[in-house]
């Protein structure tokens, strides 16, 4: 999506400053935010496998 159309699509609650601003700081930022997602996906992935059951209860869906 352009940066205008980021901001169309939460009607309103964001501005295309704030868009420019986000990713601003993302391309500041970049390394750490990445280390930070893939820190969130390996915390996943141990969640998984200590909770299998769980898992396949919410299963791709998501809960409920």
């Amino acid at each position: 999506l352009s940066p205008e159309e980021i901001a169309e699509a939460y009607d309103g609650a964001i501005t295309l400053s704030d868009v420019y601003a986000a990713f601003s700081y993302y391309y500041d930022h970049r390394e750490e935010i990445q280390r930070m997602v893939e820190a969130d996906e390996a915390w996943v992935e141990q969640w998984k496998r200590d909770n299998p059951g769980a898992w396949k209860k919410i299963g791709a869906t998501g809960p409920g």
